[in-house]
């Protein structure tokens, strides 16, 4: 049983919640999601099977912006995007400075030095014309060093954008892994999807729902009371005066906003 989800990181809430068609796939899902959508001043990340020409073209009628990750989906447009960041131009636009951001992060016993380069030069692109509003490419390094065994790996990526200013475009690209820990683990591990024995599909799709109206009033709650939000879950259970003391605190609007962010459209 697959959905799609559509994730507003800036509130931490699911916006769409869509069952996808066991003939089909996300793809025509996520165009269907995004023409309901007004997009006025947001940024749309997605991973590489939703870069699509046409995608992106739902995402600029809605009036909204995008980074959009390339890979092996579209193998022509993909090549010729990693074919322009040659090691000399890599260095060229380091040296700019305005174009280029270097993060070095400690997490997990791992120390990752992050590189993000980005040009507006997309006069020479074959495909420029058929991408709507695109302005940018940008190439993310990885590279990763395991602090106990010294092992280090690197990674490279590709996006394209409609946003010009590589700190937007760090933060969208950074953010779009949010999606990951902020809402499927939590369904999976705080709400217990991962172990559900529901096995019809409306079934499923009505708990899950209901499941991620009660997550992001749990998110809400967890900073009032200064735990997890696994372990408010758990607090609520045990004390249900907590839920209540919580729902006095918050705003009426902040909490109908928070369950109607949840529902499915």
């Amino acid at each position: 049983m697959q959905t799609l989800h559509v994730y507003d990181r800036t509130d931490g809430v699911c916006i769409i919640s869509k069952a996808i068609d066991s003939k089909s796939n996300e793809i025509p899902a996520a165009q269907e999601a995004l023409k309901l959508l007004d997009l006025r001043g947001a940024i749309v990340s997605f991973d590489s099977m939703n870069s699509q020409i046409d995608t992106v073209a739902a995402v600029v009628n809605q009036k909204g912006d995008y980074v959009a990750a390339l890979k092996g989906n579209q193998p022509n447009f993909y090549a010729e995007v990693c074919s322009y960041f040659t090691p000399a131009r890599l260095r060229q636009i380091a040296k700019s400075k305005t174009n280029y951001i270097e993060v070095k992060e400690k997490s997990h016993n791992r120390i990752e030095s992050r590189k993000y380069y980005l040009t507006k030069n997309i006069s020479w692109l074959l495909q420029s014309d058929e991408w709507a509003k695109l302005k940018s490419l940008i190439y993310y390094t990885i590279h990763t060093e395991d602090i106990n065994t010294g092992k280090t790996t690197d990674e490279a990526y590709c996006y394209i954008s409609s946003i010009t200013d590589i700190d937007v475009c760090t933060d969208a690209i950074r953010g779009h892994w949010s999606v990951e820990n902020q809402l499927h683990w939590h369904l999976d591990c705080t709400m217990d999807e991962d172990t559900t024995e529901i096995i019809d599909r409306n079934a499923f799709q009505n708990v899950s729902l209901l499941n991620k109206m009660a997550l992001s009033l749990l998110k809400l709650i967890a900073p009032l009371i200064k735990v997890s939000v696994r372990r408010t879950r758990k607090c609520i259970g045990w004390d249900d005066s907590i839920l209540l003391n919580a729902f006095r605190i918050l705003d009426e609007d902040i909490v109908a906003e928070a369950m109607l962010s949840a529902k499915a459209k």
